[in-house]
């Protein structure tokens, strides 16, 4: 449409010029009845974005809240229970076994506590590691290396009570770490950790 702020050019032109207003008016006129439009065409959605109730199969939101408690007792119950049928099954090995048993025993109850253990560490290492904390769990220690020397490396070999000297005193060391107290056991109990191999 042409624009004449002045007006200039309707006057002087032959014939008036047609205003908007004249054009919206074509336009509408030009339009099917109401009873005649319809809504256009809208594409159908994606295959990917259409929900799987659609073909029979939907996600059991139920899921999502019993996942989680059945985790936690299953966590809770599940580790203390691999410790000890671990411990069952060191206690029960046959001569010298057992004394590295409890030497196994020992330092994973350690690392349970947030002790640190390398792998190459000996009892008397571990021994003089906690000296200065923990004098009861040391002593264990100490009689626990006295009970592996002999064993390991006497050349006589264990002797026929070396099993059980070992894992009393593996359960000196236990005592002396009960003595961190009630939550201090608990975390050590569900503590995962020393059922995997020291690095």
């Amino acid at each position: 449409m042409p624009l004449d702020p002045s007006g200039t050019v309707t006057a002087a032109g032959p014939a008036p010029v047609r205003g908007l207003a004249a054009a919206a008016e074509e336009v509408r006129a030009a339009l099917p009845p109401p009873e005649q439009l319809r809504d256009a065409p809208v594409a159908p959605e994606p295959a990917a974005l259409v929900s799987g109730a659609a073909d029979g199969w939907s996600f059991p939101l139920w899921i999502l809240l019993v996942v989680p408690l059945l985790v936690v007792p299953l966590w809770a119950a599940g580790v203390p229970l691999a410790k000890a049928l671990r411990a069952w099954r060191r206690r029960r090995r046959p001569g010298v076994g057992a004394v590295v048993g409890a030497w196994e025993e020992a330092r994973d109850r350690l690392r349970a506590y947030g002790i640190p253990v390398s792998a190459g560490m000996t009892v008397r290492d571990l021994a003089s590691a906690v000296a200065a904390t923990d004098g009861a769990v040391a002593e264990g220690l100490r009689n626990l290396a006295a009970t592996v020397d002999v064993a390991l490396w006497s050349g006589a070999g264990p002797e026929p009570d070396s099993g059980e000297r070992a894992w009393a005193a593996v359960d000196a060391v236990r005592r002396g770490l009960g003595r961190r107290g009630v939550q201090a056991r608990i975390r050590a109990a569900l503590n995962p950790t020393p059922l995997r191999a020291p690095r």
